[in-house]
């Protein structure tokens, strides 16, 4: 659906409590693309900040990314993104 509507790339977020999220998102051709805090009742009447996993998928084809030059990435951004998006 989201191809469909012109996305070029959809994200969801996966608790760490459970790994069911987790693992429909990566089996659905998802990558983990970092963690986020987000609001999580973990006892009755008990809110916390709990962190969660984010996961990405790129609905375009390779032919229409135009890939960052490598010199204008730091090697910290470098490294991640060599790993989720190998040429």
């Amino acid at each position: 659906m989201a191809r469909t509507m012109g996305a070029a790339f959809v994200y969801g977020t996966a608790t760490l409590q459970h790994p069911k999220t987790q693992l429909l998102l990566e089996r659905a051709g998802y990558n983990l693309i970092g963690f986020t805090p987000d609001r999580e009742a973990v006892e009755t009447d008990v809110v916390k900040y709990v962190f969660e996993a984010v996961y990405a998928k790129v609905l375009i084809s390779e032919d229409a990314l135009l890939r960052p030059d490598p010199k204008n990435m730091t090697p910290r951004a470098k490294s991640p993104y060599n790993l989720l998006f190998p040429v």
